[in-house]
């Protein structure tokens, strides 16, 4: 009986060991728990193309190209873009998500207030001007 049982051991280990690692990775689920992490341009392209079909869903436009922003990974988590008025051509993105792609966060913008230069002429035309000394006077004030 011990001799049966150490020769199935034998077997088994043998069979186990002459498995090549591809065979087993071609048999495991699509389950699995082995996640391969995207590299910066594929996290950056993901990121693109996430922001791209939330923002023509919501503005009809895709802006966005994957060189737009740089992707970081920040813990196990890719961040790419940010909210900001400027953006490109006024549209932002905020996109984030785990190293391997899922749970996408997305977060899309356009601003229509951009800080532009401010002229002696457009505040006279809003009734406000700058005295002699540079400082702001609003004649309704005090």
């Amino acid at each position: 009986m011990r001799a049966s049982y150490i020769a199935a051991v034998l077997i088994v280990g043998t069979l186990l060991c002459a498995c090549q690692p591809r065979d087993v990775m071609q048999q495991l689920p699509a389950s699995s728990p082995l996640v391969t992490e995207l590299s910066e341009d594929e996290a950056a392209e993901l990121a693109a193309r996430l922001a791209n079909e939330k923002c023509k869903a919501a503005f009809d436009r895709q802006p966005f190209r994957p060189e737009s922003y740089e992707a970081q990974l920040l813990g196990s988590r890719w961040h790419w873009g940010e909210i900001e008025p400027a953006g490109i051509a006024g549209y932002s993105a905020d996109v984030e998500f785990n190293g391997d792609g899922s749970q996408p966060v997305v977060r899309v913008a356009f601003h229509t207030d951009r800080i532009q230069p401010v002229t002696p002429d457009a505040l006279q035309e809003i009734d406000i001007w700058p005295d002699p000394e540079g400082v702001i006077v609003d004649p309704d004030g005090p």
